[in-house]
């Protein structure tokens, strides 16, 4: 009789080894925004866009999907104590990997969902969105390297600034997930657009109306799409607008936060940060952005040399209603901000290199977002 019961449990305790080992929900929190609107926010806002639950009688239109598989995987898992119903569409407010990555981790979830993009999301999509998720295992071994010399080495490999503060803290927390990243991973599925929209999309989810509304202002990408629901005045802006300190990518993001501003939202949903539910982020963020702008076309009309103007174009009021004088929030403005802002005035004159940072810290203070590290995560699209 032993002589079976030994086999046995040895099978038991291989096939165990082989489970899946019960992962820990840690990197979300679940906030309740509305009846039917749930965010699932990343605890680190800078390198993880916002996840978005809009639930009715139909099931689950979801929007956004996360740089990595087990953050769009954790946001499952909670969706899944909040209802039973399955996510029908997944919708994408533009197509860099920190929104896009968990695409196929819905699919595989929810076989029936729909992924909805607007046209000029096409391309980053199939290109290099298509290219991170079925390299996901070097992207992780090359962000892992990366997290764990820095830390080592106490500062930045590009531009070498040196980890103190919260910037030391963020760098220890951004190694210890890439480690838990790699132990987690398992392959996905790219999966391709079902539904392509032009200009605007509007669809009756529930008793919600939902306008999927292309923003042409090249503002932050080429394909900068938000999600407006009038019945609640709630704004899904995508990555338009950031929190805790902006993004700049494009010349027309002034412009983009001015129409925002003007849709008087009572809600806003950012791409990356905290919920706000009234407008003055909004306004410095366009205070901000239109300053710095002024700021870098005149530099350029007085031929003043990019390092030198860019170094000196500095408004320090501004720069502290962002980051309160914190080490990492400061390093991530002074890295994303006003070298961009310099950037995008030599291009309105012609004379710069469009949609290219100038500073050898570029993407330093996120080092996760689509614009600032490796794997080609950063496009226009």
């Amino acid at each position: 009789m032993m002589i079976r019961i030994i086999p046995a449990l040895l099978l038991a305790t291989v096939l165990a080894d082989r489970a899946p080992r019960a992962v820990e929900d840690k990197y979300l929190e679940t906030i309740k925004v509305s009846e039917n609107v749930y965010v699932f926010k990343p605890k680190i806002d800078w390198a993880h866009g916002n996840g978005v639950a809009i639930l009715a009688p139909e099931g689950v239109f979801f929007i956004d999907t996360y740089l990595q598989f087990n953050y769009a995987e954790e946001a499952i898992r909670r969706l899944k104590k909040i209802t039973k119903l399955p996510v029908k569409y997944v919708f994408n407010t533009h197509s860099h990997n920190d929104h896009t990555s968990g695409n196929g981790v819905f699919r595989r979830i929810y076989p029936e969902s729909r992924l909805i993009v607007n046209e000029a999301s096409v391309v980053g999509l199939e290109g290099r969105v298509k290219a991170k998720v079925e390299g996901e295992k070097a992207f992780i071994d090359g962000e892992l390297a990366q997290a764990d010399t820095e830390v080592k080495l106490g500062k930045t490999i590009r531009g070498g600034t040196v980890l103190t503060g919260t910037m030391k803290e963020y760098w220890e927390l951004s190694l210890r997930e890439a480690r838990e990243y790699r132990q987690q991973y398992r392959p996905e599925k790219y999966v391709s657009p079902d539904i392509v929209f032009g200009d605007t999309l509007v669809m009756r989810w529930g008793n919600l109306t939902l306008k999927m509304i292309h923003m042409r202002d090249d503002g932050h990408s080429r394909a900068d799409m938000i999600v407006w629901i009038p019945e609640q005045r709630l704004l899904v802006a995508g990555d338009l607008v950031v929190a805790p300190t902006p993004y700049y990518s494009l010349p027309g993001i002034t412009k983009a936060v001015r129409a925002l501003i003007a849709m008087n939202p009572a809600i806003i949903i950012p791409g990356h940060g905290p919920v706000e539910y009234d407008l003055s982020y909004m306004q410095l963020l366009e205070r901000a952005f239109s300053t710095y702008q002024r700021a870098a076309e005149a530099a350029v009309a007085a031929r003043i040399p990019e390092r030198r103007a860019m170094d000196s174009i500095a408004f320090r009021d501004i720069d502290r209603a962002f980051t309160g004088g914190d080490g990492l929030a400061s390093d991530a403005f002074r890295s994303i901000v006003a070298p961009r802002q310099l950037t995008f005035g030599c291009a309105v004159r012609g004379r710069g290199r469009r949609g290219r940072f100038i500073s050898g810290r570029s993407g330093e203070g996120r080092r996760d977002h689509a614009g600032g590290n490796q794997n080609g995560r950063r496009g226009g699209e």
